[in-house]
């Protein structure tokens, strides 16, 4: 059996990189490949986005129920929660360029497919909605999304939970789109509207736009001017689709079929190249656990003698002497 993990969700700022695997939040380095577990929930995590300083890393655990945002310093130390929302469909999205986490939720909404932006405080206090509509995910630029500073802001608009992978090749009105603001005025418009297929996780890399796309059967990376002209496809995934993509403004890292690759550009000749990488961290995904057979007993049969029984236990036929 191979022991080569089976990545999602990956994160990069500068040589920094996160990802997961083995039900946990692993940090490392781009360039030396070696990770190391940040957290210790088993329990389920996606989305680890990185500040913008690099100094903090938050993410989605669902390790108190229903997901939630949480962080954690990305040197060590203890990971705090931060909502406390009880919504199935709270997701991590990125940073606010003030700071503060930026997560999707439906809570206080009454439908689960109207999540609404909200920047999250590190310090406790009270998070607050932003002025997007109902959205999935949201990309601000270098300026930051100010007036006047450069860098527009998008956004991510999927009424799918599992995005374009778990729904390939759907053509019908609710397919991912992305929406844009050029110059931070609050003035939004559809984007890359000629592309006929499901658009998600948009970001900045420079001055120009990047996506994913499965218009032309397979989800690759795309990326545009910012006005939508000079479309180029970077990637050439023909039999599975390019999935979790991130960029920290200069490179875009995603997965495809539980392998890492990272595009260190976005020239019109750049190519993706394979990251391997090293768990330098104990795994955990295969090691045995010990469970109370108690309360997953199904049904239990004794034999005429009275020494034994035959047990259903957790789907599987067990003998059992009453001694032992």
């Amino acid at each position: 059996m191979s022991d080569t993990p089976y990545i999602r969700y990956p994160a990069v700022r500068g040589d920094q990189l996160a990802l997961v695997t083995d039900d946990d939040i692993w940090v490392g380095s781009v360039e030396r490949g070696e990770m190391w577990r940040l957290g210790s929930e088993r329990a389920r995590v996606r989305h680890p986005r990185f500040s913008p300083d690099g100094r903090w890393l938050a993410w989605t655990s669902s390790a108190a129920g229903a997901p939630e945002v949480w962080v954690a310093a990305v040197g060590g130390g203890q990971a705090r929660r931060l909502t406390y929302w009880g919504d199935p469909m709270t997701h991590v999205v990125g940073w606010h360029p003030d700071g503060r986490v930026v997560a999707t939720s439906a809570t206080g909404q009454p439908y689960s497919s109207s999540t609404w932006a909200w920047a999250v405080p590190l310090d406790g206090g009270a998070a607050q909605r932003l002025p997007y509509g109902p959205v999935s995910a949201v990309a601000f630029g270098r300026g930051g999304g100010a007036p006047g500073e450069g860098g527009g802001v998008l956004l991510g608009v999927d009424r799918h939970p599992t995005g374009a992978s778990g729904w390939k090749r759907y053509r019908g009105g609710t397919a991912g789109k992305i929406w844009i603001d050029r110059d931070a005025s609050g003035r939004f418009e559809r984007f890359a509207t000629q592309l006929d297929g499901q658009l998600e996780d948009p970001a900045w890399v420079g001055d120009r736009v990047v996506l994913l796309s499965d218009h032309e059967g397979w989800a690759n990376v795309y990326s545009f001017a910012p006005d939508g002209s000079d479309l180029r496809r970077h990637t050439d995934h023909g039999d599975c689709y390019a999935r979790d993509a991130d960029s920290d403004g200069e490179r875009v890292v995603y997965t495809a079929a539980g392998d890492l690759w990272l595009l260190d550009g976005l020239a019109a000749d750049s190519t993706p190249r394979r990251l391997d990488v090293r768990l330098a961290s104990a795994r955990r995904g295969r090691a045995p656990y010990t469970l109370d057979p108690a309360g997953a007993i199904a049904r239990v049969a004794p034999d005429r003698s009275g020494r034994g029984s035959a047990l259903t236990v957790r789907g599987a036929a067990v003998w059992l002497t009453h001694r032992g």
